[in-house]
């Protein structure tokens, strides 16, 4: 039935106080010739207009037996969200991005606005020349330098280059040869913390005794963002002299891309969704083809918060939808809510799509609170069953069977079973054991000689990932630190293809914890990310290592899931 059918949604935007800011922007005066009067939907339609949620599709029609696209419909709970919030969709201005090679530069003509960390020097000749003035606790060196009271655009410098050579001194430990970045911003002035670190370890130490130019990446580092107002550059844990001719700060070169992408009018809806945690980036592929009504459902009932959604009917089940299909929870509290009913036998048509007239309809009573409906559906969906252990049957061994193919499955452990510590090979840890239904692992301490000084991780081999298919891992962890955290909360992954089965740094991600991370009232971090922000996460994946940090600790973890 079009009329209930129509309730779809219709209560997603009447929090109690808020029924004010649907305010009539338009005056309706007929204008669309294929609306008449007599048609069920002609006061939606008129009501949408008014509200300014809808327009034609063409001049003077508004083609009400037309689809309603993906894009359409995260604009419409876009809309919905930010007036419930009392918030404005705005275009977002890309920064100004500076010129090609454009630079800030340090050639250390004098000492002003630098400082020297744990060492000793000055400028000589134009090159700063330092060495470290004793070691530490730990007999390690960490001489560096400080330069103050600056302004980065962090959004158009994005690159840090350093030329330098070295003098080795005694002690010299060519495997503690680390160059090492800290700094702070306006909104995060502490060095090291949330991302404010960088660190990369020379392989071969040796060619530092020649003059060397190192470049960095900074926008690895989450907390490079906003005005740069402090940098501290440390070429070493070792003993030695350090000289320095220049650091600059480049905006480096212009991206290579065939062709820049064009502006979709839509853009300002969907970066305004996802900022607001609507959707995600990767929630749909295609913005141009129909949204299905579950997809719509969804998108308004997070467009809101889930008290907003009162239960005004006692229903139990909805007939075609399965307890355990995608949205069913959301759908039930839009028919508990009187959002929804469902055609005349209850059928909701999830996969459907929806016309512009019954979103119009929509929209109507989303402006209209007294539009909700009460009523029943004969539907009951099981209440689950615990399920019985049973001890499976083993099956006779079959001298003369093949070697039968391996299927890929989805990639999720819930380490409830002691033999995932062999599946996942913990390395570089004191201690691993599953308690209570998590992996907890205990960091190794491989020597001060090493770096890093601690690296625990997880290997999985063996594995069938198909990277087309599953692109998103999600981790809920937890870590207890012991002693000072030296490397920040970088993680890092790695990752074998079929095609090239090596782990190197070419396929892997080393994302800041904090920044793709969300922590529960139960100090556990909920780690999402998105693995295709490698181009070579595709084909399939055969192995895979996790390190959670390289720091001294306990790590925990609850479960490991590719989606």
């Amino acid at each position: 039935m079009k009329k209930i059918l129509s309730v779809l949604l219709a209560a997603l935007m009447l929090a109690t106080g808020t029924f004010a800011a649907f305010e009539k922007v338009n005056t309706y005066d007929n204008n669309f010739s294929d609306v008449k009067d007599t048609n069920w939907f002609a006061k939606d339609v008129k009501s949408a207009y008014e509200l300014g949620f809808m327009n034609g599709k063409a001049e003077g029609l508004f083609d009400p037996n037309g689809n309603v696209t993906v894009a359409e419909g995260v604009t419409m709970a876009a809309r919905v969200h930010a007036i419930y919030n009392g918030n404005e969709i705005k275009k977002e201005e890309a920064p100004a991005a500076a010129p090609a090679g454009d630079e800030i530069r340090f050639d250390f003509d004098s000492m002003d606005g630098h400082r020297l960390n744990h060492a000793v020097g000055d400028v000589e000749d134009g090159i700063l020349v330092m060495k470290p003035d004793a070691p530490n606790a730990g007999g390690n060196f960490d001489l560096g330098v400080f330069m103050d009271d600056l302004s980065i655009d962090a959004s158009v410098y994005k690159t840090m280059k350093v030329r330098m050579k070295r003098e080795a001194l005694e002690n010299i430990n060519e495997r503690r040869e680390t160059f090492e970045i800290f700094f702070g911003s306006e909104e995060n002035s502490t060095l090291g913390a949330e991302g404010n670190f960088l660190y990369t370890v020379i392989k071969d130490a040796t060619t530092l005794d020649d003059w060397y130019e190192y470049t960095f990446d900074m926008s690895a580092a989450a907390g490079w963002k906003g005005n740069i107002v402090q940098v501290r550059f440390d070429p070493t844990n070792n003993n030695g002299e350090y000289f320095i001719d220049y650091i600059v700060f480049s905006a480096g070169e212009a991206p290579k891309v065939e062709a820049p992408k064009e502006p979709k009018w839509y853009d300002m809806y969907v970066d305004y969704a996802v900022a607001n945690k609507i959707i995600t980036k990767t929630t749909f592929a295609d913005y141009n083809k129909n949204i299905t009504r579950a997809d719509l459902a969804h998108l308004f009932a997070v467009a809101l918060p889930e008290s907003y959604f009162n239960a005004i009917n006692d229903i139990k089940g909805i007939p075609d939808v399965d307890k355990k299909d995608k949205y069913a929870k959301e759908l039930l509290m839009l028919y508990n809510a009187g959002v929804v009913l469902g055609d005349a036998e209850g059928n909701f048509k999830p996969a459907s799509d929806i016309k512009r007239s019954e979103v119009a309809a929509i929209i109507n009573r989303v402006a209209l609170p007294e539009s909700r409906v009460k009523g029943t559906v004969d539907a009951v969906w099981e209440e689950e069953k615990p399920v019985t252990p049973v001890t499976p049957e083993v099956p006779k061994a079959d001298e003369n069977a093949e070697e039968k193919e391996h299927v890929a499955t989805p990639f999720d452990v819930e380490f409830d079973d002691p033999a995932d510590l062999d599946k996942f090979a913990p390395g570089e840890v004191d201690s691993a054991e599953i308690v209570d239904g998590a992996l907890v692992m205990i960091a190794k301490d491989r020597g001060a000689d090493r770096m890093p000084q601690y690296d625990p991780r997880l290997v999985m081999q063996g594995v069938e990932i198909d990277a087309n298919t599953y692109k998103t891992i999600k981790i809920r962890l937890k870590a207890e630190f012991i002693g000072e955290v030296t490397n920040g909360y970088s993680t890092d992954i790695y990752f074998m293809t079929a095609e090239d089965s090596n782990f190197s740094e070419e396929k892997s991600l080393h994302p800041n914890l904090l920044s793709v991370s969300e922590q529960d009232a139960e100090g556990w971090y909920l780690v999402t990310i998105d693995l295709t922000a490698k181009d070579n996460w595709k084909g399939k994946v055969v192995a895979f290592r996790f390190d959670p940090s390289n720091n001294n600790g306990k790590f925990s973890f609850d479960y490991i899931r590719f989606e």
